[in-house]
């Protein structure tokens, strides 16, 4: 008898966790939803110009900072936020570059410089906080996102390894 109940046991402790497992689900369901439902910072215009066919890239004085946290927060992660006490730091001032059609450039500097940021400004994962980013003579704010995005290649310093070989 005693075997039986040492095998009923964890069934039944389970069986009674399984509430709290529910709502903890639940819980992180409402979170994801909040996040799914936030409104883009970045989005097309309402009457977006035509895509140029001059594939000029010009960034002209161009500024950036990243959003404060109050710009992003979620709701229901205030009460236990920390308040955003740095200031809201410039991470690019005044850059100022042009590539042409065909023209292979490289950003060079040391870790913490910018590049990615540079790069990531190009499909408008953000968009400058002072300046201009152009394509063409057009301002790339007032191109359509998803058109411009398609039209943007990017590849990544990130090297991804996989544990298998690749002999089919």
């Amino acid at each position: 008898i005693a075997a039986l109940l040492a095998r009923l046991y964890g069934p039944l402790t389970a069986l009674s966790n399984v509430r709290v497992d529910v709502m903890t689900a639940l819980v992180s369901f409402e979170r994801v939803f909040e996040v799914l439902d936030l409104q883009p910072m970045v989005t097309s215009p309402k009457n977006p110009k035509p895509f140029p066919s001059k594939m000029e890239l010009h960034f002209a004085g161009v500024d950036f900072s990243y959003p404060k946290g109050a710009d992003v927060s979620l709701a229901s992660l205030e009460v236990v936020a920390k308040p955003d006490q740095g200031a809201n730091e410039q991470i690019l001032t005044g850059i100022e570059f042009s590539a042409a059609e065909g023209e292979m450039i490289a950003l060079v500097g040391p870790s913490g410089a910018g590049k990615t940021t540079i790069i990531s400004l190009i499909p408008r994962l953000y968009d400058v906080t002072s300046g201009a980013i152009t394509l063409g003579d057009v301002d790339i704010r007032s191109l359509d996102l998803n058109e411009l995005r398609q039209t943007i290649g990017v590849v990544t310093q990130d090297a991804h390894l996989f544990h298998d070989t690749i002999e089919g």
